[in-house]
């Protein structure tokens, strides 16, 4: 059985996903929506809104 490839998790992101958890990361910084060290959040929370959403940053922004 062939491992699917790009899963959405670390270390298996295609590019698109990469650039779209960074995009999403960047805005959440800039607006201040979470506070990411408060909340010890980091990229694998940020990658389980974006599986969430199928990698549409639009759709992970109204998501957080």
């Amino acid at each position: 059985m062939a491992r699917n490839a790009n899963t959405g998790y670390l270390g298996d992101l295609s590019e698109f996903q990469e650039t779209v958890m960074r995009e999403v990361l960047v805005w959440v910084k800039e607006n201040q929506v979470l506070d990411l060290d408060a909340l010890l959040f980091d990229e694998t929370d940020i990658l389980r809104f974006c599986r969430a959403r199928k990698f549409d940053a639009e759709k992970v922004k109204v998501m957080i």
